[in-house]
């Protein structure tokens, strides 16, 4: 490339736009592979026309990509040409007319309430590092994090005294999030008894590993394989799950969307209606409980 818009790009989404690191290196790797294509054919970034574009977007769908992958690596490249073009690198943008490929809603899995307690009772809270991961699955569970948010947690982010956390979400958002009383309570014995042993040095964060280092998520992944294995859990349960058993829960449970909304971080609200899958009988509970026809409230009126 005869000028780096890459690299101008990347620094776009760091200083002006605030991404987060792993939005960054997703939107820059996307970019970098488009880059790469363009080159090997002869074309400068910047003299990209609809036409190239689409023979490598064709291209993506012919290596066997998903279209969720697809989707995200169009998303990307719209972003960095809507970036050429507000800095007047170019004057037309190739990205007109690209569609992305139409997406189902995925449901992924989430563990039933007797399944997460099963899942809780595995870590041995009498040794440092399952006190550690007890704390890291309540965390997960009963806050809803995304493990990009549980991992970059300090000591600081937790208030005691009014029973909330506050954490740094998408787009560098904070948010307060409310925890229970069990949650405190593990989390005070585990900065009691166990970060304090963990910890060798000067790193701030709330969750270290066994060489006093910040814990990766590939570790929490990996442990949260471990106690399902642990537990007979056969679902595939990842952080994330978690994350999608706290949000149906609380709605199985009577919560209102908006404040699931404002828990789990959302901008919109109708990326959190993808957790309304509440239960059929939850559903049926409801319908007897409040609608005047249902047999139960004809019962209760007979008598």
């Amino acid at each position: 490339m005869k000028r780096d818009y890459l690299e101008d790009y990347i620094q776009y989404l760091s200083l002006e736009k605030a991404c987060s690191h792993n939005t960054i290196d997703g939107y820059s790797r996307d970019v970098k592979q488009l880059c790469t294509h363009l080159l090997e054919n002869g074309i400068e970034p910047n003299e990209a026309d609809r036409e190239s574009v689409q023979r490598y977007v064709h291209q993506l769908k012919g290596s066997g990509n998903r279209p969720h992958s697809i989707a995200r690596k169009i998303s990307s490249l719209r972003s960095f040409y809507d970036f050429m073009l507000r800095e007047r690198y170019m004057e037309k943008n190739p990205m007109s007319g690209i569609h992305s490929p139409k997406l189902g809603r995925h449901l992924p899995d989430f563990l039933t309430q007797e399944e997460t307690e099963l899942l809780l009772r595995m870590p041995k809270r009498e040794t440092v590092l399952g006190l550690r991961d007890l704390c890291i699955l309540e965390l997960l569970y009963s806050a809803g994090l995304r493990v990009s948010e549980l991992i970059s947690l300090e000591a600081r982010s937790i208030s005691f005294e009014q029973g909330y956390l506050r954490v740094i979400g998408k787009g560098n958002k904070e948010r307060i999030v409310p925890l229970g009383e069990i949650a405190v309570a593990m989390l005070q014995n585990y900065l009691r008894q166990a970060r304090t042993e963990l910890a060798k040095g000067a790193d701030s964060h709330l969750f270290l590993n066994r060489s006093g280092r910040l814990i990766t998520r590939q570790s929490v992944w990996n442990l949260i394989k471990k106690y399902c294995k642990n537990a007979g859990i056969k679902k595939n349960v990842s952080p994330h799950t978690l994350r999608h058993s706290f949000a149906t829960h609380l709605l199985e449970n009577g919560a209102d969307l908006r404040s699931v909304q404002e828990m789990l971080g959302h901008a919109d609200i109708s990326t959190t209606q993808i957790y309304t899958h509440v239960s059929r009988k939850h559903i049926r509970d409801v319908y007897d409980k409040a609608h005047p026809r249902s047999l139960e409230r004809l019962v209760e009126i007979d008598e």
